[in-house]
């Protein structure tokens, strides 16, 4: 998990790491697929993987990240903005701690 300010929004997101620089993700049929595999993503915990049908796909460049909320239906994330470049990533998330019953490292 990264907190990202993408393009000149001046706001910050949460979101998770999926794709790396190099690697080509696409989704199709509702699922995640990196570089023409499946990723199996456990930690959606029962939520929809795919919002829509619509299978598309992206080239993640140089020094690029390609990056999704958890929350699929309702996340702003590289699905709309495309991969972000290094320099948008402000920081890694290491820790949950709120609430505190949900306490977790990542």
């Amino acid at each position: 998990m990264v907190v990202v300010q993408p393009g000149q929004s001046g706001r910050y997101y949460l979101k998770r790491v999926v794709g790396l620089p190099g690697e080509r993700v696409a989704l199709k049929d509702g699922l995640l697929m990196i570089n023409g595999e499946h990723y199996h993503e456990g930690y959606l915990n029962g939520l929809p993987a795919g919002v829509g049908t619509d299978d598309h796909s992206w080239s993640v460049g140089n020094e690029s990240y390609f990056l999704m909320g958890d929350n699929r239906a309702h996340s702003t994330d590289s699905r709309e903005y495309g991969p972000v470049n290094l320099e948008a990533i402000r920081g890694r998330v290491t820790r949950r701690l709120w609430p505190p019953c949900r306490w977790r490292g990542f």
